[in-house]
Order: C-alpha cells, then sequence, then structure tokens
C-alpha cells in the first residue's frame, strides 16, 4: 500500500512515504513555510519511488497541538490532496507521533520506569506536553509552563525521556531554572522525525476506524485568539 504522511505541527518537514515496501522520508527546517515545500517534496518523494501521485493509497497527517499556521496548512494539503484523489485520509495527534517516534528510537530500555514527555513550544513561556509510559498516554494534552510540568507531573516521575524538536530547548530551561537535588533523571530526545511514524499508526487507525470525517479539523488545546 502507497501510504504519504505529513506532520506540519512545528518548522521542520517531516514528510514520509511508504511505497512497494521501502520507506522515503524528507525532515528538514524550514519555519512556517510548509506551503510553499510541501508539494515539492511530494513530487520528490514519489519519483524517487518510481510511483506517480496518483497512485497513493492512503493519507495520514498529525492533527495538533502545534502551530496553528503549520497545522491549518497540513490539514488542507492532506484534505486536497484526498479528494482530489479520492481516497482515505486520517489524522494523528502530534503529541502522539513524538512520543511514539522517541520510543522506537530510543527501545525499550527501562521501559517500566522511563516516561516519555514530548514537548512543543507553544510560545508565550508555555509548552504543549503530554506523559507516556509503556506506548500508552497517562496524561491529558497539556498547555503548561515549563515550570508547572516539572512540579506538577514530572517530579513524581524516576527517568524522564523528553521528545520532540523542542525537547533540548525544554531541558536547558529546567535546568536554568535549577533542578532540585532530588528531581529524577531527565534526557532529551532531540529533533526525530514522526512521519515514518505516522505510516504505521495510520494505517493502524484506518484498519480499524476507517477515515476521518469529513470536518475532522486540527486538534487545538488553545484558543488561536
Amino acid at each position: 500500500m502507497n501510504i504519504l504522511a505529513l506532520d506540519t505541527s512545528g518548522t521542520m518537514l517531516d514528510i514520509a512515504l511508504e511505497a512497494r515496501g521501502k520507506l522515503y522520508s524528507r525532515y528538514r527546517q524550514i519555519g512556517l513555510q510548509h506551503s510553499e515545500h510541501i508539494m515539492p517534496a511530494v513530487i520528490e518523494l514519489c519519483t524517487e519511488a518510481s510511483i506517480t501521485i496518483k497512485q497513493l493509497e492512503l493519507l495520514v497527517v498529525t492533527r495538533g497541538p502545534g502551530s496553528f499556521t503549520g497545522l491549518r496548512i497540513g490539514m488542507a494539503a492532506a484534505k486536497g490532496l484526498a479528494f482530489g484523489l479520492q481516497i482515505p485520509l486520517v489524522s494523528v495527534p502530534t503529541l502522539d507521533a513524538l512520543a511514539a517516534a522517541a520510543g522506537l528510537a530510543y527501545g525499550n530500555h527501562n521501559e517500566e520506569q522511563r516516561v516519555t514527555v514530548p514537548v512543543i513550544d507553544a510560545r508565550k513561556q508555555r509548552y504543549y506536553a503530554a506523559l507516556y509510559k509503556s506506548g500508552n498516554r497517562v496524561s491529558e494534552y497539556l498547555d503548561i509552563s515549563p515550570e508547572d510540568l516539572l512540579n506538577n507531573y514530572l517530579i513524581h516521575c524516576n527517568d524522564i525521556l523528553l521528545a520532540g524538536p523542542d525537547s533540548e530547548r525544554f531541558l536547558m530551561l529546567l535546568q536554568e531554572t535549577g533542578l532540585p537535588t532530588d528531581s529524577p533523571v531527565i534526557s532529551a530526545a532531540g529533533s526525530i522525525p514522526a512521519a515514518p511514524f505516522l505510516i504505521e499508526a495510520g494505517l493502524r487507525q484506518f484498519e480499524t476506524n476507517g477515515s476521518d470525517s469529513a470536518d475532522q479539523g486540527p486538534l487545538y488545546i488553545r484558543n488561536s485568539t
């Protein structure tokens, strides 16, 4: 099955294509210029995989939280392709994708103790975040300050892996505030592409629940105003 996955929730161009059993991807910093780069990158991947866009069979996109502009662009591009090609589209929460990507990259080391925490810069000195253990989300999706995330959630954990492109900056902010001596072990996974994981997650979601409804929009946990 030829599956295209897009993550436009941040400042990275994160696109992956699985075609004929092989994976092709693009992952690079582009700011918030996704509208200029998405389709050229899609065409590049299809050319590399020796297929045409018309041979795509499933589209997967992250639906947030994340950049309001990036999410709108990604959802619009995915819906446009799905409608034009008459193929199904499914969307996956961004934090779920980032957590799974970090989990796969770092394996199952200390899985019973480790809590994976994807973080996305939400501006205004706040972050979107959630806690995951053994692949399952164990908190609500949060819009929270670094201090509150540490004091209300992370301080109760033993081993924490921060995930996502903003994870290293987030760890630096925590260290600058002065971590208490009894704080848990905290490491940062750094920037790991989420789109390759989206292919597996999207296919699984499609096989279980079918495609998204026509009115499915981005997942916002903060008002855009």
